[in-house]
This record gives structure tokens, sequence and C-alpha cells, in this order.
């Protein structure tokens, strides 16, 4: 698991990706935005992949008990 997660601020990372149906490795960046609040902690993700409109996908998790929570993913993509 990121632990960067856990930690409110903002976050970024780089690479290079590659799918099954072409040999081509595409750029991507990652941006995350980490916000805490009581019970649990929102995550903005920002992708970018070299020739692909950026996506974002927006995370809230919550803690149902000690060991359990619950994620609510919101994705212009996903209908959701």
């Amino acid at each position: 698991m990121a632990h960067f997660l856990f930690q409110a601020g903002l976050w970024k990372g780089s690479g290079t990706v590659s799918f099954s149906h072409s040999p081509e490795r595409l750029s991507y960046t990652l941006q995350w935005r980490i916000e805490s609040f009581q019970g649990g902690f929102r995550a903005e993700q920002s992708v970018q992949v070299e020739g692909i409109p950026p996506m974002l996908n927006l995370y809230t998790i919550f803690e149902k008990e000690e060991d359990t929570f619950e994620i609510t993913l919101t994705n212009e993509l996903l209908g959701t």
C-alpha cells in the first residue's frame, strides 16, 4: 500500500506504460492531492498519459470499523 495516501498533501509521480495490444511505451504523470477529514480522507488523482485526454479520479475513503473501510470512486468516464 502506498503510504503517501495516509498523509495529507500533494504527491507527484511519472513513468512509462505499455499495453498488450501495442509495443509502444507511453509517458504518464500522476498527481495525488490528499485531504484528511474526521473518519476518512479524500484522494484526487489526476492521470495524464501521452496522447490521451487527462483523467480525474476522486476517491473518498471512510473508516467503517477498526479494520474495514468503504471507498467511493467518482470518475466521468465511468459515469459515476
